[in-house]
């Protein structure tokens, strides 16, 4: 949602009829990812580790879970677009001339130019993030710390040795980013081993250091988003805090999140691959329907947060989730 909102300040500038709701501290919402990142090597050792999951852990079956959970129904929306660019080409990617790299794109390699559907980034890194992982996995678990810390001097050392100038495979082996996984899985192992004081207060207390950091940058950078280790200083520190708060504190029963804000999580996947296309589909709506006037802004930007979700909640439902039974299904031929 963090991310939805981001969107939503670019969506309002162009596609509004005069004046601004959103501010452009929204864009800093891209920090969403960067949660995302620490969340994803935290789940990942979760279902490698923990020994209701053991069967998981198998590497061959590692990949067919994750390559099964990302790529249909990224594939589902990527091939929307394909239909967009085929059709109407000016309206894909027009930051870069409204080229795209196609075959790249469905396979989440790593390219130069921003992929098909451009929220699509981010898996490129996640599929990278799997394979390493499952290499790991073939190594004894109890060396999975030193596996770590192996991965993450060589993405620390390479990214300082090649800089920005490698290409787009060697820019995601040593990006940043992956510091983020890394912490990620290290804020799970420590919480499996049976560390889970102070939940509440690392939540909390991360949220609001991410909250002033966003801030910070704001007033510091305006529009000119962190890259690189500053944005892993400034959003992934903070996220990786508030995830080892958040399940320290459920782990302890001592805090326990709305059942809402569980469902808009299961349907996060869905509302992250289609929420640019629906913001987008109803930005064009509003250009050419909408009011003068904040007021019909902030009905509109409603309006458009609301089908977010509901979009979001029937891709889950519909789409998703038989998507995910259906792969399952073929399990027992990979264990």
């Amino acid at each position: 949602m963090l991310v939805v909102f981001s969107h939503l300040v670019h969506i309002e500038k162009k596609y509004g009829h005069g004046g601004h709701v959103l501010s452009d501290f929204f864009l800093y919402g891209v920090s969403g990812v960067d949660l995302f990142f620490v969340i994803s090597g935290f789940v990942m050792i979760a279902v490698s580790q923990r020994k209701k999951s053991r069967t998981n852990a198998m590497p061959l079956l590692f990949l067919y879970n994750r390559v099964t959970r990302i790529y249909p129904v990224y594939w589902f929306y990527c091939s929307l677009v394909l239909v967009v660019y085929l059709v109407r080409p000016e309206m894909v990617n027009s930051s870069q001339g409204n080229q795209v790299l196609i075959f790249e794109s469905y396979l989440l390699w790593p390219q130069r130019l921003v992929p098909l559907l451009a929220v699509a980034w981010t898996l490129t890194h996640e599929m990278y993030f799997y394979i390493v992982f499952a290499v790991m996995l073939w190594g004894p678990r109890r060396y999975i710390h030193l596996y770590l810390f192996i991965w993450l001097t060589i993405a620390t050392a390479g990214n300082m040795i090649m800089g920005g100038q490698a290409a787009p495979v060697m820019k995601i082996i040593f990006h940043p980013l992956t510091l983020e996984f890394i912490a990620g899985c290290f804020v799970a192992l420590i919480l499996f081993n049976g560390s889970t004081a102070y939940g509440r207060v690392f939540f909390f207390g991360g949220g609001a250091l991410l909250m002033f950091n966003m801030l910070g940058c704001y007033l510091y950078f305006g529009r000119a988003l962190p890259a690189g280790w500053y944005r892993v200083l400034f959003f992934g520190v903070p996220s990786a805090l508030m995830v080892y708060g958040a399940v320290a504190s459920e782990m302890r029963s001592a805090f326990r999140f709305p059942a809402w804000f569980t469902a808009v999580g299961d349907a996060s996947y869905s509302i992250y691959l289609s929420h640019i296309l629906v913001l987008s589909f109803l930005g064009r709506l509003w250009y050419r329907w909408g009011l003068p006037g904040l007021y019909d802004n902030i009905c509109v930007l409603a309006i458009m947060l609301l089908i977010v979700l509901i979009f979001g909640h029937l891709s889950y439902k519909y789409l998703e989730k038989p998507v995910i039974r259906y792969f399952r299904r073929f399990k027992t031929i990979m264990s």
